[in-house]
C-alpha cells in the first residue's frame, strides 16, 4: 500500500510540474506578446502625433493613443505578474526558494526524449518532503515484509571452541567442543 501511495503522489507531482512548466511557457509568450502590443501602441502614438501636427486628425487621436499605451502597459505588467506567480509556483513545487530564477526551455521534452538532471519533475520528485516520507514508509514496509518472511525459514546455529593450555606446573591438555 505504501508503494502504491508513493507512486500516486509521484504521479501527482509529475503532473503538477508539467502543468506549471506549461503555465510558465504560456505566460512567457503572453508577456512577449504584450510587449509587442506596447511597442505597437507607442508607434501608433508617434503616428497619431504626426497626423495631428499635419492637421489630418483631431487632437483627440493623441488621447486615444495614450489610453492605448496605458492599457498595453497594464496588460504587460499583468502578464509579467502572472509569469512570476507561475515561476514561484514551480519553485514551491520543487522545493526551491520562491525568489529563485527558473527558466523553462521553450520545448517541453516528451517521454521519448532525454530529461536533463535539472528537469523540474526530477527535482520535484527528489525534494518533496511528502515523497521522502512516503519513500521511507515504503522502505520500512518492505523491510517488515522481509523480516516476516525470515521468520518462516529454519534457523541453523553452530558453535565451536578449542582450548589450549601451556603451563609448566600442569601438563598441557587440549580441549575442544563442537555443536
Amino acid at each position: 500500500a505504501a508503494y502504491y501511495s508513493l507512486k500516486a503522489v509521484e504521479n501527482l507531482v509529475r503532473a503538477g510540474a508539467r502543468e506549471r512548466c506549461y503555465e510558465i511557457l504560456r505566460y512567457k509568450a503572453l508577456y512577449e506578446a504584450a510587449g509587442a502590443d506596447l511597442k505597437a501602441a507607442l508607434e501608433h502614438r508617434k503616428d497619431a502625433e504626426t497626423r495631428v501636427r499635419a492637421g489630418v486628425s483631431p487632437g483627440v487621436e493623441i488621447i486615444r493613443a495614450d489610453i492605448r499605451i496605458k492599457q498595453a502597459a497594464l496588460v504587460q505588467v499583468n502578464r509579467q505578474n502572472q509569469l512570476k506567480i507561475a515561476v514561484a509556483s514551480l519553485a514551491t513545487l520543487i522545493g526551491a526558494p520562491t525568489e529563485s530564477e527558473i527558466d523553462v526551455i521553450n520545448q517541453i521534452p516528451g517521454p521519448e526524449q532525454f530529461k536533463p538532471v535539472d528537469d523540474p519533475e526530477i527535482t520535484a520528485l527528489a525534494r518533496r518532503p511528502e515523497l521522502l516520507a512516503l519513500r521511507s514508509g515504503a522502505q520500512a514496509d518492505a523491510l517488515a515484509i522481509k523480516m516476516q518472511r525470515a521468520g518462516y525459514l529454519p534457523a541453523f546455529k553452530a558453535f565451536g571452541a578449542w582450548t589450549w593450555q601451556d603451563d609448566d606446573a600442569m601438563p598441557a591438555y587440549d580441549n575442544w567442543r563442537i555443536g
